[in-house]
């Protein structure tokens, strides 16, 4: 597996990503084609794939939040057809690698399942779970839906996570509130924001 880093939105390194992109997320978890094209264009946005030969087998959507020691992990999926044999594993340690040499930690929006119970959300979790990432506890933590209606119920991890225990609430508060404002749009008044915010405790802590 050869990883690159994609900057060219116009690339069929780009093209084949948005197939997966498409195939991978629900129109309520995901942006538009436009939008992640030019938030890779204007740089807040970094998109790593993973190669095999020359087709695009897994990508990873990151988010730098500057001035603070978290990363985004906004997307990372594999393509249907190149899933199992350790790929993903290898992928994902290779990102926390990168985040973890710059003093950062990965951020994972992973959704909850006690508020869905399906397989799939089982899956996810637990492949996170087995490589180390672990939930930021104590922060009741909704995604906006993309499409209108009701948020989702969704849990944060971090990875690596050993020696980010415990956190401040000032600390997760800011990045609560810039994920939901650079990443979501949200503006400063915005309800679901505000219920979040207020309700994350002075100190947190992130499971063993």
């Amino acid at each position: 597996m050869n990883y690159e880093l994609v900057t060219d939105a116009n690339s069929e390194g780009f093209r084949q990503t948005l197939e997966i992109y498409r195939a991978s997320f629900p129109d309520n978890e995901r942006h538009t084609d436009d939008l992640v094209a030019r938030r890779i264009a204007e740089g807040p946005y970094r998109l790593f794939v993973a190669k095999d030969g020359d087709n695009v087998a897994i990508f990873a959507i990151l988010y730098d939040f500057p001035e603070t020691e978290f990363v985004l992990l906004d997307y990372f999926a594999s393509h249907p057809k190149m899933r199992g044999g350790g790929r993903g594993t290898e992928f994902f340690r290779h990102l926390v690698q990168s985040v973890s040499a710059n003093g950062k930690s990965l951020v994972i929006e992973v959704e909850d399942p006690a508020y869905g119970n399906d397989e799939e959300r089982h899956r996810r979790l637990k492949f996170y779970h087995r490589h180390g990432a672990r939930e930021i506890l104590s922060v009741p933590y909704k995604m906006p839906s993309l499409i209108g209606g009701e948020p989702i119920e969704m849990k944060l991890l971090l990875a690596p996570a050993a020696s980010k225990r415990p956190l401040t609430g000032e600390k997760i508060r800011t990045l609560v509130r810039r994920l939901y404002e650079e990443v979501y749009n949200l503006n400063a008044n915005d309800e679901l924001m505000h219920s979040v915010l207020t309700k994350i405790p002075e100190t947190v802590l992130v499971a063993a």
